[in-house]
C-alpha cells in the first residue's frame, strides 16, 4: 500500500529509535509517530463525519506493538476500591488516577502507548515540549501532531453509556484557511470504537458527539478518548465532555418539597433538584427540556451540553442546548412572575461574534415572554419582565429559558426569577378608609401613619416604577411604628427601604375630595456604607397622579453625603377617590436604598364642611357681645362660638369639628386637635386648631386672650417646635406671639385687644397654629368678649370714708364705693359683668368657681376675687373685718389647701395672711385684721384679695371689712355707780355707762355700729354669728362680744351677775365647745372661766360671779368678754350684771328691842329689817347666799336674772331657789 517511500521511511524511523536507549524520553517518541502519521492522514481524512474502518487498520499496521513499550514505563494505578462505572471529566478532574481519570498526550492511533501528562497546576495540565497542549477539566487544546488524550479505565465489569461532546472554538486565525480542525476518537484498548471529524468554521461553533451505548467492559479496562490536531493544531481549542455512565444507574426524577404556599426566588431557592420546586434543565424547544446530568459545588452542567452551567448566580446556555431553570407551582392560585436576567459583558478576541441569547418564559408549552438580550462589549445588559398576576396549578412547569440564539460565546449572565404568592394579597380597591372625620384633601404621612386606610394613606409593596399592581403590606408593627416584610422592605411615617427582587416600596394616598391639591414631597438618600461600596446602585422615586408621572428623581449611591431632593408639585386637580402615589424604586437591588421621606397633601380648595355660616348661632340669654368660652362652651353656634380645625392659619379656610364628647367636653379631629374651654391643641401638618366668635351685635367689643404654653416634656427636646397664635378681626390680623417649646417653665402671653369696633355678623378667631409638628404643643387659654360700652370703670362712690361690706344695700358695681373684681393682683384686676343666677352676687367669665357675694366668697381656678373700695374723701380710715375660711369635707382631707388673704392700699401690700382650711362642715377659721390710721386720697384704693393657693378646693369662705374715719372712741360712765344690764331703758352705746363692742382684746375692741333688726341689739360688721342684747349674746367666729361698764365715781362697788350658757341641740353634739367667760378691772383679769355646753334645749348651764367691796375710780372699766373656744357653734347666751355702791348692800343694824312679831309685807326692805333677809339657797335651806336689793324696783334679784323676790311676789329661776330668811329676836313660843 505504501509502496518504497513508506518502506524508506519506516527503516530510517526504527533505526533512529533503537539508536537510543530504552529510557528515551516520551516526547521523542511522539515525534516519531507524528511523521509516521503524516502520510497516514492524508489518506485518511475526510469531511465532518466519521472515517472508514480501514483507518484503524493502517494506524495498526503502521506502528509496532513493542515499539513504544520498551522506551516508556506506566506508574501503577492504586485504584479505589469503591468506585463505580459512572465518571464525568468535567466533574471528576484532578489528579492523575482520580475516578479512574488519567491525562495524556501521544499519537491518537495508539493512546494505549501514549504517556501520561507531567505538569499540572491544579487547573491546567501541560507536557514539555508539546507547545499549546492542555487539558482543563472542560477544555482540551492539542499541539502540533500531538494528541491531548483522556484516558479512563472501568471501575468493575458492566456495561456502560459513552458520550462525547466536543465544541469547537471558532476559527480566528489570520489566515482563516489555515486550521483545518480536529478529529475526536473513541477507543476501548487498542480498538477504535468511533472518531467524527469536527470542522473548524470562521462564523461559528461547531458541535460533534459520539454516543455508545452499552459497551462491555472489564475492570480496569481502558477507554481513550482523542482529539487528533490533524495538520495543524491551529484554533484546535474546544469543549471536550466526557460522561460514562453504568446503564444500570438510571436518573431518579426529583423530589419536590411539600410547600404552603407558591412564594419562591430562584436565587435563594437555589440548591437541589425540586427544593421549593425548582429543577435546572437543559434542552430545545424541538426536543424538550430535560434534567441535567450532574452537580458539582453548586453547579448543574450536563454531559451532552458543553459549557452548559446553572448556579446561584450564573447561567450559562450550551452550543447545543439551552440553560432552563424550571418551577413547579405548590398550590393554586395567582402569582406575582418577576424576571430579571443580566447579560454580563463580553471580552472575545473577536468582540463582533458573541451574538447575545434569548430570554423565554413559558408556562407549560405557551410562551408567556421572549426577548433577545445583546451582549455589550462594556457593561452589563439588564431586562426585567413581570406578569402581575398569573393564575397557576401544581400540575403546570413554569420554564425560564436562556437560549443562545446562534453561538454561545460568552453567553454567561445571571438569572433572577421571584414568583409571589398573591393569593389572600389585597390591594389599594380593598383598604377602607377609617374614620368618622369628614375626611379633607390635606394629608401628611408623618402624622398620618398608622393602619391601612390611615386618612386615606396605603402602604404597599410594588415593582420597579408602577403605583398600581402593587399589594398592601401587612402586618401594621405598631410598637414598632413600622411595616416591614422578609424581604427587606420597610416603610416608616418619616423613613422607607426598598425590597430585594425589585419590590419598590409605595406609599399611596386616596384623594378626599374633588378639588385642587398642592403635593409637597422630598426624598433625602443616605449615605452608601456599604463594605463593598461598588454593589449599590442607588434609587429612582416618582410621584404619580393615578398613571400620570407628575415628578421624578433619581439618586446617586453618594458614600459621602446625604441628598435630598424634592417632587413638590404646586397644582393639581383632582376628584374624589383618585391616587396620589410615591414610589421608590430601588433599581437592580435595595443595598442602602434606605432613606428619609416627606409626603404632605395640601387642600387649595377650601375644606369641606359645617362652619358659622351653615349652623347659625344660639343664645340662652339677650343677644349681646358678651361671651366666654370658659361659660359658654358647647355646641356649635352656642352664644355665637364656633369650635373649627383650619389650614394656612386663615381663619376662613377652616370648618367646625364634627365630634364633640359632651360627657368629656371638648371636640377632638381623629387625628389629635382638640378644643376645650380651658385647653386647645392643634394637629401636625400644620393643622390648626381654631375658637371662632360671631358677634351678636353692632358696637365696640374688649377682647381677653391668654395663652399659656405648657412645658415641653419630650424625651428629644429639640423636637418639639413651639405653636404660635393668632388673634383675627375677619380677616384682619389684630395680634400674633409665637410660644417657643420651653422645658423650664410655662409661657403665658397676653394677646388681648380692647377698643375692636364690630358689626353685626363679624368674626374673632383664635387661631393655634403649630408649625411643623404638633408635639407637645398643648396649652391653656382664656378667651373671653365684652361689651366695652357695658364695662363700668372703678370710680369713688359717695364722699365718705365710711363703709361696711356687709351693710351694702345693693351689690350693684360702685355702690358706696366697692367694686367686685377678679384679677391676680390689684394692679390686672377687671370688673365683674356677669352676676350669679340669683343676682345676689357675681360669677366670673374668666375662670372656673370664682363667686363673690356680700357674704360670701370662693376663689377662682386661675384668677382670684378683689374686693375694692375707693376712698370718698382724703383723710385717715381704720380697716378692720374678719375672712372666715368654712371648713371643707374632701374626699382627699389632705387636698384643699386653704387661701392668703392679702390687703392693699393701691399696689402696696399693707397685710398678708395664710388662712388654713379645717376638716369638717362648720369647722371654721378666721383671720380677724385691723388696720388703723391709713392715710388715703380720694380715689385711692383698698384692696381684699382672697388668693387660692395650690389649689382653689373648698377655698369658700366670708369676708367681713368695715372702715370707717379714724376718730379717738371715747367711753363716758353713767350717773352713778347703780346699774343693771338688764333694766337698761335702750342700747344706745353709753347708756347708763354700757357699751356693747367687740374685739378678740380688749386693746382693740370696737364699738358695735350695726344694730339687729328689730333695733334690741348689735350685729357685727366685722364678723359672722356675733350678737349682742341686754339679755342675749352669741360670740363671732374671732370677734369676742365685749361688754363695758364706765365708772361714774370713785368707791366701793359690789358687782353680783351670772352668765347662763344656753344648750346645744347641734347634728354633731361634740361639735359645739362652750365659751370663756373673762371679767376685767381695767386690764386686770378678776375672773376667767371657761362654760361648757350642755346637750338639750333648755339644758342651761350658769356661772355665778360676785365681787364685793371692789374699790373702784372713777372712769375706771369693768369688761365682760365672752370669747369663743375653737368654734362658735351654738355659743348663745345671757349675761347678767348687777352693780352697786357697796354701801346700797349694808344690813339694817339690828333692834335690841325686837321681838318675835313681823309680817313680811311690812317689814320687807334692806336685808336685815326686822331680821329679814333675802337671798337663794339650796333645797334644804343651806348654802344661803343674799342677793341685791333694788330699791329703785323694791325687789331683790340674782343680778337682773331670777331667782326674784319682792313683799307679795317671788319666781325661782336659774337653778336657784328663791329663799326668805327670818332670824328669831327671842326664846319662846312662835306660831308661823
Amino acid at each position: 500500500m505504501f509502496g518504497k517511500y513508506e518502506k524508506k521511511r519506516q527503516d530510517k524511523l526504527l533505526s533512529a529509535i533503537t539508536a537510543k536507549t530504552r529510557k528515551i524520553a516520551a516526547c521523542s517518541a511522539i515525534a516519531a509517530i507524528a511523521l509516521a502519521s503524516a502520510f497516514s492522514l492524508g489518506c485518511t481524512e475526510g469531511g465532518e463525519t466519521s472515517g472508514s474502518d480501514s483507518e484503524t487498520d493502517i494506524i495498526a499496521s503502521f506502528w509496532p506493538d513493542a515499539f513504544v513499550a520498551q522506551v516508556y514505563n506506566e506508574p501503577e494505578f492504586n485504584d479505589d476500591a469503591n468506585r463505580t462505572n459512572n465518571a464525568f471529566n468535567v466533574i471528576d478532574f484532578g489528579e492523575q488516577g482520580k475516578n479512574g481519570w488519567f491525562y495524556r498526550c501521544g499519537d491518537y492511533r495508539k493512546p494505549q502507548r501514549s504517556e501520561r501528562l507531567s505538569m499540572f497546576d491544579g487547573e491546567t495540565y501541560r507536557q514539555p515540549g508539546a507547545t499549546g497542549l492542555e487539558i482543563k477539566n472542560n477544555f482540551v487544546h492539542t499541539a502540533d501532531r500531538v494528541s491531548p488524550i483522556l484516558e479512563w479505565r472501568a471501575a468493575q465489569p458492566g456495561k456502560v453509556k459513552v458520550t462525547v461532546s466536543f465544541v469547537k472554538n471558532v476559527n480566528g486565525d489570520a489566515n482563516p484557511n489555515y486550521p483545518d480542525g480536529v478529529r475526536t476518537l473513541v477507543y476501548k484498548g487498542t480498538e477504535l470504537l468511533k472518531l467524527e471529524n469536527v470542522p473548524i468554521y470562521t462564523d461559528k461553533e461547531n458541535y460533534a458527539e459520539i454516543v455508545i451505548d452499552d459497551l462491555d467492559v472489564l475492570r480496569h479496562d481502558s477507554l481513550y478518548f482523542a482529539v487528533n490536531p490533524l495538520n495543524n493544531n491551529a484554533y484546535d481549542g474546544g469543549g471536550l465532555y466526557v460522561c460514562i455512565t453504568d446503564t444500570n444507574n438510571r436518573q431518579a426524577a426529583p423530589a419536590v418539597t411539600i410547600r404552603p404556599n407558591n412564594n419562591a426566588n430562584s436565587v435563594k431557592d437555589f440548591g437541589r433538584q425540586g427544593s421549593n420546586g425548582w429543577m435546572y434543565m437543559y434542552g430545545t424547544e424541538q426536543g424538550g427540556y430535560n434534567l441535567v446530568s450532574h452537580e458539582s459545588n453548586g453547579e448543574y452542567i450536563d454531559r451532552t451540553s458543553p459549557s452548559l452551567s446553572i448556579k446561584k448566580d450564573f447561567v450559562h446556555p450550551a452550543l447545543n442546548h439551552s440553560a432552563v431553570y424550571a418551577w413547579k407551582p405548590a398550590v393554586e392560585g395567582n402569582v406575582d412572575l418577576r424576571i430579571k436576567y443580566t447579560k454580563f459583558e463580553q471580552h472575545d478576541g473577536n468582540p463582533d461574534f458573541p451574538d447575545g441569547v434569548r430570554l423565554k418564559a413559558y408556562q407549560n408549552g405557551t410562551l408567556l415572554y421572549q426577548q433577545h438580550v445583546d451582549v455589550r462589549d462594556s457593561g452589563d445588559n439588564k431586562v426585567k419582565y413581570r406578569i402581575p398576576s398569573l393564575f397557576v396549578r401544581p400540575s403546570d412547569t413554569l420554564f425560564f429559558v436562556i437560549d443562545p440564539e446562534g453561538n454561545s460565546s460568552y453567553d454567561g449572565g445571571a438569572l433572577d426569577v421571584t414568583v409571589i404568592d398573591v393569593n389572600g394579597l389585597e390591594n389599594e380597591n380593598s383598604v377602607w378608609v377609617k374614620g368618622t372625620d369628614t375626611r379633607q384633601n390635606w394629608a401628611d404621612v408623618k402624622y398620618d401613619f398608622g393602619e391601612q386606610g390611615s386618612n386615606g394613606f396605603i402602604f404597599q409593596s410594588g415593582y420597579g416604577d408602577d403605583p398600581f399592581n402593587a399589594y398592601n403590606m401587612q402586618p401594621y408593627n405598631k410598637q414598632d411604628d413600622k411595616y416591614f416584610s422578609d424581604n427587606w422592605l420597610e416603610i416608616k411615617r418619616d423613613y422607607v427601604n426598598t425590597g430585594e427582587n425589585d419590590s419598590s416600596a409605595i406609599i399611596k394616598w386616596r384623594v378626599a375630595q374633588d378639588g385642587d391639591i398642592a403635593i409637597r414631597a422630598a426624598y433625602t438618600k443616605m449615605k452608601n456604607e456599604d463594605s463593598n461600596p461598588s454593589w449599590p446602585d442607588g434609587t429612582r422615586v416618582s410621584l404619580y397622579h393615578n398613571h400620570s408621572l407628575l415628578a421624578q428623581q433619581t439618586f446617586a449611591p453618594e458614600r459621602f453625603t446625604e441628598v435630598t431632593k424634592r417632587l413638590d408639585v404646586d397644582f393639581v386637580s383632582v376628584k374624589q377617590n383618585d391616587y396620589i402615589t410615591l414610589v421608590i424604586n430601588g433599581l437592580d437591588n435595595n443595598a442602602y436604598d434606605g432613606g428619609k421621606y416627606e409626603f404632605v397633601i395640601q387642600p387649595l380648595s377650601g375644606l369641606v364642611g359645617e362652619t358659622e355660616k351653615t349652623i347659625p348661632a344660639t343664645y340662652k340669654g339677650p343677644k349681646e357681645n358678651f361671651a366666654s368660652v370658659l361659660d359658654d362652651f358647647g355646641e356649635q353656634g352656642e352664644n355665637g362660638w364656633y369650635y373649627q380645625y383650619g389650614n394656612n392659619h386663615d381663619p376662613y379656610c377652616a370648618v367646625n369639628i364634627e365630634k364633640y364628647d359632651k360627657s368629656d367636653g371638648r371636640y377632638y379631629t381623629e387625628d389629635g386637635v382638640e378644643i376645650k374651654k380651658d385647653y386647645i391643641v392643634p394637629a401636625g401638618k400644620g393643622k390648626s386648631a381654631n375658637v371662632k366668635w360671631v358677634a351678636a351685635q353692632t358696637g365696640v367689643i374688649n377682647i381677653d386672650l391668654l395663652y399659656t404654653k405648657l412645658k415641653n416634656e419630650d424625651a428629644n427636646p429639640d423636637y418639639p417646635d413651639g405653636v404660635t397664635v393668632y388673634l383675627y378681626h375677619n380677616r384682619e390680623l389684630l395680634k400674633e406671639r409665637y410660644f417657643p417649646p420651653l422645658t423650664d417653665y410655662e409661657d403665658t402671653g397676653d394677646l388681648s385687644t380692647y377698643g375692636v369696633s364690630v358689626e353685626q355678623g363679624d368674626t374673632i378667631t383664635m387661631i393655634v397654629y403649630p408649625g411643623e409638628n404638633a408635639a407637645y404643643d398643648g396649652g391653656k387659654y382664656l378667651f373671653v368678649i365684652e361689651d366695652a360700652d357695658k364695662v363700668p370703670t372703678v370710680k369713688p362712690g359717695n364722699n365718705d370714708n365710711s363703709t361696711s361690706l356687709a351693710g351694702l344695700d345693693s351689690i350693684e358695681q360702685g355702690t358706696d364705693g366697692w367694686w367686685f373684681l377678679e384679677g391676680t393682683s390689684p394692679a390686672d384686676a377687671k370688673v365683674l359683668t356677669k352676676k350669679t343666677e340669683d343676682g345676689t352676687g357675681y360669677t366670673s367669665r374668666r375662670t372656673e368657681g370664682l363667686v363673690m357675694k356680700k357674704d360670701f366668697v370662693h376663689t377662682g381656678a386661675t384668677l382670684d376675687p378683689i374686693y375694692q373700695w375707693v376712698a370718698g374723701e382724703d383723710g385717715s380710715i381704720d380697716i378692720s373685718g374678719t375672712y372666715v375660711k368654712y371648713g371643707q369635707e374632701d374626699e382627699n382631707p389632705k387636698w384643699p389647701d386653704g387661701v392668703t388673704v392679702k390687703i392693699y392700699k393701691n399696689n402696696k401690700v399693707l397685710l398678708t395672711k395664710k388662712v388654713k382650711v379645717k376638716r369638717g362642715d362648720g369647722n371654721n377659721n378666721s383671720l380677724p385684721f385691723e388696720l388703723d390710721d391709713i392715710s388715703v386720697k380720694r380715689g385711692d384704693k383698698i384692696s381684699f384679695q382672697i388668693c387660692a393657693d395650690g389649689n382653689n378646693a373648698w377655698d369658700g369662705g366670708q369676708l367681713s371689712a368695715v372702715i370707717e374715719p379714724h376718730e379717738e372712741f371715747e367711753m363716758k360712765p353713767g350717773n352713778d355707780n347703780r346699774t343693771v344690764l338688764g333694766n337698761i331703758d335702750s342700747i344706745e352705746q353709753g347708756t347708763d355707762g354700757w357699751y356693747f363692742m367687740e374685739g378678740t382684746s380688749l386693746d382693740n375692741a370696737k364699738p358695735l355700729t350695726k344694730k339687729t333688726e328689730d333695733g334690741t341689739g348689735y350685729v357685727s360688721l366685722r364678723d359672722t354669728g356675733l350678737e349682742m342684747k341686754k339679755d342675749y349674746v352669741h360670740t363671732g367666729t374671732v370677734q369676742n362680744p365685749i361688754y363695758r361698764w364706765v365708772v361714774a365715781e370713785d368707791g366701793k362697788i359690789n358687782v353680783t351677775g351670772s352668765y347662763t350658757k344656753f344648750g346645744q341641740e347641734d347634728s354633731d353634739p361634740n361639735r359645739p365647745d362652750g365659751v370663756t367667760v373673762t371679767i376685767y378691772k381695767n386690764n386686770e383679769v378678776l375672773l376667767k372661766e371657761k362654760v361648757e355646753v350642755k346637750k338639750g334645749d333648755g339644758e342651761d348651764n350658769v356661772l355665778q360671779f360676785s365681787f364685793k367691796d371692789l374699790e373702784v375710780s372713777e372712769n375706771d372699766v369693768l369688761s365682760f368678754q365672752i370669747s369663743p373656744d375653737n368654734n362658735n357653734a351654738w355659743d348663745a347666751g345671757k349675761l347678767a350684771v348687777s352693780i352697786k355702791d357697796s354701801a346700797d348692800d349694808e344690813e339694817v343694824p339690828e333692834d335690841p328691842d325686837r321681838d318675835n312679831n313681823t309680817v313680811l309685807s311690812e317689814a320687807f326692805g334692806k336685808q336685815g329689817s326686822d331680821g329679814w333677809r333675802y337671798g337663794m339657797c339650796d333645797w334644804d335651806g343651806t348654802n344661803f347666799e343674799k342677793l341685791s336689793y333694788d330699791a329703785d324696783n323694791n325687789r331683790y334679784m340674782n343680778d337682773g336674772a331670777k331667782p326674784e323676790l319682792k313683799a307679795d311676789f317671788v319666781e325661782p329661776g336659774s337653778g336657784k331657789n328663791a329663799a326668805y330668811q327670818w332670824t328669831v329676836a327671842q326664846d319662846g313660843v312662835i306660831n308661823v
